[in-house]
């Protein structure tokens, strides 16, 4: 009988040993379907991203282009406003020595009243 009970708690242990390999295994199987599952989600997730990113390159490239052209602008207008400055500088410096009525006759021609 001990020579009997000896190899049935032996083919027991091994049994529990056996189902517990394979609840491990069944417990990983889940979860595995479960993390690819939410790899699935976020590859989705990944690719509407890109789109957006995408967009917004193109967006950004807009911009750019629509400072370049404003920096033209600036230039240009730096240019002028110089310009306009050096010859009014000169046009202040003889205002200067003007008397009633050549400031008179100054103001009637640039304003034209």
């Amino acid at each position: 009988m001990k020579k009997h009970l000896g190899k049935l708690i032996t083919v027991i242990v091994l049994l529990l040993c056996a189902w517990t390999i394979y609840k491990m295994l069944q417990d990983n199987t889940a979860k595995y379907a479960e993390y690819e599952r939410a790899i699935d989600s976020l590859t989705t997730e990944v690719a509407k991203l890109d789109s957006v990113h995408v967009k917004q390159d193109s967006i950004i490239v807009v911009y750019k282009d629509s400072i370049v052209y404003l920096d033209n602008v600036i230039e240009v207008e730096k240019t002028r406003y110089a310009t306009i400055k050096e010859k009014y500088s000169e046009m202040r410096k003889q205002t200067i020595a003007y008397n009633p009525t050549q400031i008179d006759s100054f103001f009637k021609a640039r304003y034209n009243y």
